[in-house]
């Protein structure tokens, strides 16, 4: 089994000040490393999220819901897929 360690910074430095007693410091391991997962998800989220918004916010007229791609047979039988949004 490995040893359970934290990821981030932040939380190794709260981890180092709890290492006496020693019970204290692995009941402070748990509570950090459920903490730093948490943290870390609620962090991702919010990056991606405003992410999105700025996406938005820069290109508000795009729309590819409605949008859908032209397929194309050719005269040796085969097919290609064009996206529309794409200028010839």
């Amino acid at each position: 089994m490995q040893k359970p360690t934290l990821k981030l910074r932040v939380f190794r430095d709260i981890h180092s000040k709890f290492n006496k007693p020693p019970w204290l410091g692995f009941l402070v391991l748990g509570f950090l490393i459920g903490l730093e997962d948490r943290y870390i998800s609620w962090k991702t989220k919010l990056t991606i999220d405003q992410a999105i918004k700025d996406f938005d916010d820069k290109f508000p007229d795009r729309s590819y819901t409605d949008v859908k791609p032209e397929i194309l047979e050719h005269d040796d039988g085969s097919i290609s897929i064009n996206s529309p949004w794409i200028k010839k």
